[in-house]
Parts: structure tokens; C-alpha cells; sequence
């Protein structure tokens, strides 16, 4: 008997583990991007058979490990074979300790969802509430790894994706653990023959999916289109930084966008090393009459701090700054508590004290710089002050891929290349506005509302692109309100089962006594 249950648990915690792997194979689009709505149906089923909390924590801990294990493979520096250096060990103890933390954080929901679960409907809202939470809560850690929430996943769903525009990509987290439990739920009624029971799921099923496409369709068509702007991304292919701009490659491509009379021409972050009056006259010369506006990173010092900022420069003078807000840790910056850990080399910045946009009155500009793109807040917040145009200065080529990636996964670039240029799409589309983003290494692109690429510069090439975009007015649901609708009735639900489950024990003891 205790063979058998032993057998029983290992069979469970296969079904779980090969939940995280199904989701992680779609991230890597080894499987179609429609498998995310049946990918999550073996961890309900070991769900409904678990027997203890031990067990359902254990079971989320493995699933949440081998998912963030492989879709975080990127970020170890590793060719093969490879070399031990303090930065190559400290990047493959972080990728393990990222693994682990994903996987409690897994475990976190696996034991709520198992102390709420029953076999009823009002599972189709509680484990997807719980799941939101769940996504949520992480993100405010210091890592903030956005990179793993459900709703990326829906990239190559064009429809499904633009429910972002009133729910973000939390909310997309939701409706793909939605759907989930529902065909769960859905099938376990036909098998019991209880029809009744399916159609009404079936219904209410309908009835949320039909609400969020009206939503989203109306939610578009609020933003409206003001004047049209001739745009020129700029891909360097050079990882550092130059003296001034008489240097290539900047020289070259800022004559060629020069040629093409552009409205704005925007460069990669961090071209320059610093900012002084010598390489503003270099600027000035090289684009000499040149009436457009330029947006370019350079690193900036003030007294004693120092800032990775992004200039707005037009007619041989700075107009606007931008100082990047969201910082990476242990790149960037040295997180509190926990800063020896990190390596001696890094060079330490202070964080933006305010989030804006950047203009000069004929156009109104929302900048995040790099991997700021993870941060949905990076979008709507210059947004909500009234940006017309999200602009984005990136460099990608800090991590290499593995040789797991390079041997296995479809893929055209780098996977870091592929995830940042990702999650910069959405926040074209949580926001309803284009996005153009340049990069030295990377995917520099200029992205339309919809998530749509109508410029894609591959990394390996040094070119400038021009395109005509539209500035856009208007707030989406999700830019006005941001994460808060879903959060609580996320709350509020998960708060209804739990005591629903409460009075229930109660009077059922009171009956008992």
C-alpha cells in the first residue's frame, strides 16, 4: 500500500512538472502558442487527486523550477566549453537561485490553490485569481522577472493579445488560467454526463471572453490619431560606447537619417561615455541645419551621482533628459542586504526621481531605456502624462546564449534579443501607442499599436530605417487604471471562497456537536 502511494505522488508530480515544461516549450515556440490554453490542465488535475499541502507545495515548487530553469537559460553566460570567471559564476548562481525562487513562488500558489480547491465552478475565477496574485506579488521582488508571466505568451495569439489594452499582461495571465479551469471543469461535467452543469460553465464562459473583446474593441477605437511624423531607428551593431560623434558608426547613420529628413531620429542608450560640451558640438556639426529632433543614451554625471540617462536634443542644444528609473540589479545597482553578492566591476547608477515624458511642444515622447521594458509602469506612467509616442533606447548584447539554446531553440537571435524586444511589444499595446526602439545589439524596431512590427532592423547590421507613424491622444482602460480593477476583485474572490469555505466547516461542526 505504501508503494502504491508512493507511486501515486510520483505520478502527480510528473503531471505538475510537465505543466511548467508545456509552458516553457510555447515561450521558446518549440509548441504552437494555443497550447498555453491546455497546458495548465495536468496541474489541475494533480491538484484535484493531491492528498496533502506537502505534497500540492512540492508539486508547484518543481513546476515552477523546471519552467523558470528553462526559459531563463538565456541568461547564462556559457560557450561551449566554458570558462570560470567571478562574472560567468556569479550569473550561473543567480540563473540557479532565479530557479529556485520561481519554483517557491510556484509552490506559494500551488499550496493556496489546494487549501481553496473544490469541485465546483467558482474554481473557473479562484485559481486564476490566485494565479494573478501570484504574478503580481513577484514582480515586486528585487529581481522583478516579468519575463515569466503567462500573458508574453499570448505573442503570436494577435487577438487574444490585445486584450492587454484593458486588462495588461497580468490580466492575460488570468484569462489563460481561465481558460484552463474551464475546459477542466467542462470536461470533468460531460464525463460525470451532467450536462446542465457543463452548459452553464459553458455560458459563463462565453459571457467573460465576449465582455473582454468588447472591451478591447472599444478600448481601440477611444485612442484617436493626431498628426503624422516622418520617424529614423537606428541599429549601431556596436556593444560600446564612443568619444563623441564624429566616431562610427554614429557618424555614418546619423548622415544617412539625415538624408531622409526625418521629424525624430532615435539611437541605441548609452552611445556616448558621459555628456560634456565637446560631444554636444559634435552633435551640432555633424547635424549641421538639421531641423528634427534627436533622442540618444548617454551615461551622466550630476555632484556625485552618477545616471544612465536618455538626451532629446534639437538645433545644437539639449531640450529634455530623461534618468532611467527602473535600474537592473546587480548590474546597475547593488540591491540592499544582499549587495556583496554582487560583482566588484559593475558601475553603480542612481535611479530616476522622476518618471516623464520628454518634448520640446511639437511632440510629446514616453522614453524607457532597455530592459525597463519589463516594467508595464514604464509605458503607462508618460502615457498618463500625456505622451503621444513611446521611444525606447536598448542594448541587448549583454548576455550570450547558451549552448542549449543555440543547439535547440528556434531562433533567429539571441533569446535576450527575443525577450526584450517582446515585452516592449506589449507595452505598445497596453498603451495604444507606437513604440520605435533602437538598439546597439538586438532587435531595434518601430512597433504599431496593435503589436504589429512595420520595422524590424535584425541584430549584425548597421542601419537606419525611416517610417511614418502617427502620434496618438487617449488613455486605455489599462494605461488609466493600471493593475488595480483585476487585483481586487482578484481579493475579493479568492476572500469569498476562503470564508464561503469557512461557514461551511463551521456549520457543518455545529451539525456534528
Amino acid at each position: 500500500m505504501f508503494k502504491k502511494d508512493i507511486l501515486l505522488e510520483i505520478k502527480l508530480l510528473g503531471l505538475t512538472i510537465s505543466s511548467g515544461i508545456v509552458f516553457a516549450l510555447v515561450f521558446y515556440k518549440i509548441l504552437p502558442a494555443f497550447f498555453i490554453f491546455f497546458g495548465f490542465i495536468p496541474f489541475l488535475i494533480f491538484l484535484d487527486r493531491v492528498r496533502n499541502w506537502k505534497t500540492s507545495a512540492l508539486g508547484g515548487f518543481l513546476a515552477g523550477f523546471f519552467y523558470f530553469a528553462l526559459i531563463l537559460l538565456f541568461s547564462i553566460y556559457i560557450r561551449w566549453p566554458g570558462f570560470i570567471t567571478p562574472e560567468t559564476l556569479f550569473l550561473k548562481v543567480a540563473y540557479v537561485a532565479s530557479d529556485i525562487l520561481g519554483g517557491i513562488w510556484w509552490a506559494i500558489f500551488s499550496f493556496f490553490a489546494y487549501r481553496g480547491w473544490r469541485r465546483h465552478w467558482s474554481m473557473v475565477f479562484f485559481i486564476p485569481s490566485l494565479w494573478l496574485l501570484m504574478e503580481f506579488f513577484r514582480s515586486l521582488t528585487v529581481f522583478r522577472f516579468t519575463w515569466g508571466f503567462l500573458g508574453y505568451l499570448t505573442e503570436d495569439l494577435f487577438v487574444f493579445r490585445q486584450a492587454s489594452v484593458i486588462m495588461g499582461v497580468l490580466g492575460l495571465g488570468f484569462f489563460i488560467v481561465f481558460i484552463n479551469v474551464a475546459l477542466f471543469f467542462t470536461f470533468q461535467y460531460l464525463v460525470q454526463r451532467n450536462l446542465k452543469s457543463s452548459m452553464m460553465l459553458l455560458g459563463v464562459g462565453l459571457v467573460v471572453l465576449g465582455s473582454i473583446f468588447f472591451l478591447t474593441t472599444k478600448a481601440q477605437t477611444d485612442i484617436k490619431s493626431t498628426k503624422s511624423i516622418k520617424v529614423a531607428v537606428a541599429q549601431s551593431n556596436k556593444d560600446t560606447p564612443v568619444q563623441n560623434f564624429y566616431e562610427e558608426p554614429y557618424f555614418s547613420l546619423l548622415n544617412t537619417a539625415r538624408q531622409k529628413n526625418p521629424d525624430l531620429v532615435v539611437l541605441p542608450e548609452s552611445i556616448l561615455k558621459g555628456w560634456d560640451d565637446e560631444k554636444e558640438k559634435s552633435l551640432s556639426q555633424v547635424l549641421a541645419n538639421f531641423p528634427g529632433l534627436v533622442a540618444f543614451g548617454a551615461y551622466r554625471q550630476e555632484r556625485e551621482k552618477l545616471y544612465t540617462s536618455f538626451f532629446l536634443w534639437k538645433r545644437g542644444s539639449v531640450v529634455d533628459i530623461y534618468d532611467k528609473h527602473f535600474l537592473v540589479p546587480f548590474a546597475e545597482y547593488r540591491p540592499p542586504l544582499i549587495s556583496r553578492f554582487s560583482p566588484k566591476t559593475i558601475l553603480i547608477f542612481t535611479p530616476g526621481e522622476h518618471v516623464q515624458f520628454l518634448g520640446d511642444g511639437s511632440m510629446r515622447l514616453g522614453v524607457f531605456m532597455c530592459q525597463e521594458s519589463m516594467h508595464p509602469e514604464a509605458g503607462q506612467r508618460p502615457v498618463l502624462q500625456g505622451a503621444q509616442l513611446l521611444v525606447s533606447g536598448a542594448n541587448d548584447g549583454v548576455v550570450l546564449d547558451s549552448f542549449f539554446l543555440q543547439k535547440f531553440a528556434r531562433a533567429e537571435n539571441n533569446w535576450l534579443y527575443y525577450i526584450n524586444h517582446l515585452t516592449a511589444k506589449f507595452r505598445a499595446i497596453e498603451t495604444s501607442r507606437y513604440l520605435v526602439r533602437s538598439t546597439k545589439l538586438g532587435i531595434a524596431s518601430i512597433i504599431d499599436p496593435l503589436g504589429e512590427e512595420i520595422v524590424r532592423i535584425d541584430s549584425g547590421q548597421s542601419k537606419v530605417s525611416v517610417q511614418e507613424v502617427k502620434l496618438r491622444e487617449g488613455l486605455t482602460p489599462y494605461t488609466r487604471f493600471g493593475d488595480a480593477p483585476a487585483l481586487t476583485a482578484s481579493f475579493l474572490f479568492i476572500g469569498f471562497v476562503f470564508s464561503t469555505r469557512s461557514i461551511k466547516r463551521t456549520r457543518t461542526r455545529k451539525a456534528l456537536e
